[in-house]
């Protein structure tokens, strides 16, 4: 009886996850623990002690890639697999030699099903910025991730930065794209400059992508490229909470924060809701684009702010209310102008005031994300966390965007205010920037922050 009962509570206790490690100095010969960690690649292919529910943990260090990485980690959809950099640490995955070896090269080739990557960071430090041949495929930078998988597959929390483009993406199982910090990448080729932040694709007969509570800015083309050519569409995206500023750095000048569309129609069922959009106001940019030569149907526009002039190219089922417009709005009909048409939104005549959105991160508790449009230029603003789950007492470190690995701004948290300066923030150039050559201005009349912050000590409540 006592075996039969023992038998029944193993039989129905849950499944106790291993955890793995991963070391620059790794080795496919060790057993993946903590004292002898494996080798990236290795872990990558994933050895057969690893199962479903597993976590593979990224020590510390630059992980110098010798040739692309594929990732085949397959978990399930209750348990999946996680590769995830060690909490606190920086972990670095550098291309430069692996996008040499081939042009259009991926850093990191994700195969597989139902796995996690998680808040490590992915480079080049190749110094080279331009193409001798036009188009895609002689980007000299590579891609950062290029997603292959099958369902299940979330990007959590990454920064990838100074590549061909941050993420390239276009499979039909669904994914996940959450707090990507993605900038400073692309090139200039002879015919025009290259590189968006992300570019995704979406038929209309596949299920629903997520792109959210993630900062896109200063690549070389767009923040969002959402098409392609003939039947790669645009269709059924979710986009919550992102930031896009700043985008088309190469040498044709700011294009566009947000693009979506092509000759088609079918870019159907798209939504848009708390994303932030911004160029300077005395910049020339093309703006925001939604739904290209072919138009688009079913777009769901709430509770945006778009800093900049937009085209709208849809028609039919067009939802938009409690967005913001600074800018000019073209819309494809024209019987009617879009502020008589979508009465439930502001069209601001001149930008003034300060409007502050701040967002939890949901995988990191103690992550926030602001999103300042400081139009007084003050040199401060207050920024009040009391609702957002801040104890009184903790220590709240502020990082900009631009800046994400810079010294942060250390402030104790009383349960008041905090007042964060809009002006002395560095921006990250890129590499092989051109000595003298500035980025275009954000603050003090914009900002990205990216906020941390730490429990106080029990003997402080």
């Amino acid at each position: 009886m006592r075996y039969a009962l023992s038998l029944i509570l193993l039989l129905c206790s849950p499944l106790v996850a291993a955890e793995f490690w991963i070391s620059p100095a790794g080795s496919h010969r060790a057993p993946g623990t903590l004292t002898d960690p494996w080798d990236l690649q290795t872990a990558l292919a994933q050895p057969s002690q690893v199962v479903p529910g597993d976590t593979l943990w990224l020590l510390p260090g630059v992980y110098k890639l010798q040739q692309p990485l594929v990732g085949r980690l397959s978990g399930t959809q209750s348990r999946p697999i996680k590769l995830r950099a060690q909490p606190g640490t920086r972990v670095t995955l550098d291309c430069a030699i692996a996008s040499a070896l081939a042009g259009d090269a991926s850093c990191l080739l994700i195969e597989g099903s139902h796995a996690w990557y998680e808040s490590f960071e992915i480079f080049n430090s190749r110094e080279i910025r331009s193409a001798v041949a036009p188009g895609a495929p002689a980007n000299p930078r590579g891609i950062g991730i290029q997603a292959r998988s099958g369902p299940g597959v979330k990007l959590i929390n990454l920064v990838i930065h100074d590549v061909g483009l941050a993420v390239f993406e276009s499979q039909p199982s669904g994914i996940e794209i959450y707090g990507l910090i993605a900038y400073n990448n692309g090139w200039d080729g002879p015919d025009r400059s290259h590189g968006p932040g992300i570019y995704i694709r979406n038929k209309t007969a596949w299920p629903r992508k997520f792109i959210e509570d993630s900062i896109v800015f200063q690549n070389y083309r767009q923040g969002l490229q959402g098409y392609g050519t003939g039947a790669n569409v645009f269709s059924h995206m979710q986009l919550v909470g992102n930031i896009f500023f700043n985008n088309g750095i190469g040498r044709n000048g700011l294009h566009r924060n947000l693009m979506f569309g092509n000759e088609r129609g079918d870019h159907v069922g798209n939504v848009l809701w708390e994303n932030f959009t911004y160029f300077p106001r005395a910049a020339r940019s093309s703006g925001n684009l939604f739904g290209g030569d072919g138009g688009c149907r079913d777009l769901r526009l709430v509770g945006n702010i778009f800093a900049s002039t937009s085209q709208l190219n849809c028609l039919q089922g067009i939802e938009a209310a409690a967005n913001t417009f600074y800018g000019k709005v073209s819309w494809v009909a024209s019987t009617q102008p879009f502020q008589a048409a979508f009465p439930d939104n502001e069209f601001p005549e001149h930008a003034s005031g300060v409007d502050i959105r701040i967002r939890r991160n949901r995988y990191d508790s103690q992550r926030l994300h602001a999103v300042i449009y400081n139009w007084d230029r003050l040199d401060a603003v207050e920024l009040d966390l009391s609702r957002l789950g801040v104890p009184a007492g903790a220590l709240v470190e502020v990082r900009s965007a631009q800046g994400p690995f810079g010294e942060p701004l250390r402030l104790a948290f009383t349960g008041a205010a905090l007042a964060v300066p809009m002006t002395g923030w560095n921006a990250a150039l890129p590499i092989d920037w051109s000595a003298g050559k500035s980025l275009p201005p954000t603050f003090p009349e914009f900002g990205a922050l990216i906020l941390t912050w730490t429990r106080p000590n029990l003997a402080s409540y």
